[in-house]
């Protein structure tokens, strides 16, 4: 949500937004069991799917 409205009023994001956003509220996932096995095959495919679409993102705009 914090990266929409920063594209909506023209404000820039950055990955410690991220960060602070998800530490916001107890889960699972945290910075204290970010080496995981779990942990890090999920943030592998977060990965991979904001790689996918990024790449579809640049590919368009040019």
């Amino acid at each position: 949500m914090m990266a929409q409205a920063s594209v909506r009023t023209g404000i820039r994001f950055g990955y410690l937004h991220i960060i602070s956003d998800s530490i916001a509220e107890k889960s699972e996932e945290d910075l204290s069991s970010e080496r995981m096995e779990m942990v890090l095959s999920q943030r592998s495919k977060l990965h991979d799917r904001a790689q996918a679409v990024l790449g579809r993102h640049v590919s368009t705009a040019r």
